[in-house]
């Protein structure tokens, strides 16, 4: 069998002035140069509101037996509030603050 012939790559310049046999896109693998707005602001939801989620799905399975559409559903159609949701959940400490604060910071 014959070999396929490689089309010619272009050969790409390093710092130090040493050509390169790799494209400069492959040196790009695992990297998002270019990034759109939603891709931004996903991150950023998730970044800020992962404990929150966490919380959701802990709060669903505990009062709703893990329905997690339970919670929503209830508030939209009037047979709970979200003030009596909260009033079934342990109350925010200092520490749990401060975790919340070290983990956003350290994301």
């Amino acid at each position: 069998m014959a070999a396929k012939s490689q089309p010619n790559i272009p050969k790409a310049k390093s710092l130090d002035g040493v050509t390169n046999d790799r494209t400069a896109s492959q040196g790009q693998w695992g990297r998002a140069w270019e990034v759109d707005w939603f891709s931004l602001a996903s991150v950023i939801f998730l970044l800020l509101f992962a404990p929150f989620i966490v919380y959701y799905f802990i709060m669903a399975c505990d009062q709703y037996s893990c329905a997690l559409t339970g919670p929503v559903v209830d508030i939209v159609t009037g047979h709970a509030r979200l003030s009596d949701i909260w009033a079934k959940t342990p109350p925010i400490t200092r520490k749990a603050a401060q975790l919340y604060t070290l983990w956003v910071t350290f994301q």
